[in-house]
């Protein structure tokens, strides 16, 4: 059994590297709250073509630190870490292209406030939406929307709002 998990990890990791991997940092901010993080965007599992756009779906990993930038009861910052499902459709074939992207994943939060915030669970659900130019040499820049709550699973479901530029480059 370790051993296919380890076979499985090494082909998983080497097709990424073969493929290229993605660093990213992001900063954002909403309302009273700032965020700031890095991540790291693994080679695409699916590829295809839709006329004019290419689209990729990318495993995509963060971890950001979120921070109460006024005073408030309760702890005023706390990291968040997670694995997201992203969908980016990049049109045409010039140096410089648009993209539009779309997640979901799953993230962990150290803590269940910020602030006068309560999250009622760690474990907490991501929805992404961004757009951006991306350079056929491999960087790219953008804006992202990210919100973060526990789907209303339970009660508080307060949750995490960040708008973000997104900067990142592919190795």
């Amino acid at each position: 059994m370790k051993r296919t998990i380890l076979l499985a990890g090494a082909l998983f990791f080497g097709q990424a590297q073969a493929d290229g991997m993605t660093l990213m940092a992001q900063a954002g901010y909403s309302g009273d709250s700032e965020m700031a993080g890095v991540g790291l965007r693994l080679a695409p599992w699916w590829t295809t073509r839709w006329g004019n756009f290419a689209a990729a779906a990318h495993p995509e990993f963060q971890i950001n630190h979120h921070r109460e930038r006024h005073s408030e009861p309760g702890p005023d910052s706390l990291w968040q870490a997670g694995g997201t499902a992203m969908l980016r459709a990049v049109y045409g074939e010039a140096g410089l292209r648009p993209y539009v992207e779309v997640g979901l994943g799953l993230n962990y939060l150290t803590r269940t406030e910020l602030g006068d915030r309560g999250f009622s669970t760690r474990f907490q659900f991501g929805e992404h939406l961004g757009a951006g130019i991306e350079a056929r040499d491999g960087w790219f820049g953008g804006w992202r929307f990210s919100h973060y709550s526990n789907g209303g699973l339970r009660s508080p479901n307060n949750g995490l709002n960040a708008h973000q530029v997104v900067l990142g480059i592919r190795f």
